[in-house]
């Protein structure tokens, strides 16, 4: 599926609909997200200037397909509905994964073994009796 998004068209359109439907349908993971490569095409299907549709048509099938939105740049007709759910699904399992990155392992002692562990006590000591605080 992945590899449709690089295709004409119509391999476009029906890799995007093929991905909208495993994300509502099925429970996927933010950890199979981010090991599928689906992360990496995406951002290549929505900003590649080099590609065989060009990088607007590729935008509208996204937005065709995940908000229901129309297809022709020339639309006159009545405000459509955007269809909300399929892009919040998308958005979310996104969100997900960045969460899923974000939590890496924090090691809580990494204190060097000392001559009769005085100097590693001392240390613990210190940061359990001490609130530490993080600034971003």
């Amino acid at each position: 599926m992945i590899q449709k998004l690089d295709g004409n068209f119509e391999d476009c359109i029906n890799a995007l609909k093929e991905l909208r439907n495993i994300l509502i349908e099925s429970d996927i993971s933010p950890f199979e997200v981010n090991h599928s490569g689906l992360i990496k095409s995406m951002l290549n299907y929505m900003a590649s200037e080099n590609s065989i549709v060009q990088r607007e048509e590729r935008l509208r099938a996204f937005l065709n397909v995940f908000a229901g939105l129309p297809l022709d740049a020339n639309y006159c007709g009545p405000t459509p509905f955007v269809d909300s759910v399929s892009f919040s699904t998308f958005v979310a399992k996104l969100n997900g994964c960045v969460t899923q990155l974000e939590q890496f392992p924090v090691k809580v002692h990494d204190f060097p073994a000392g001559v009769g562990g005085r100097s590693n006590t001392s240390a613990l000591k210190f940061f359990n009796t001490h609130q530490l605080k993080v600034s971003i």
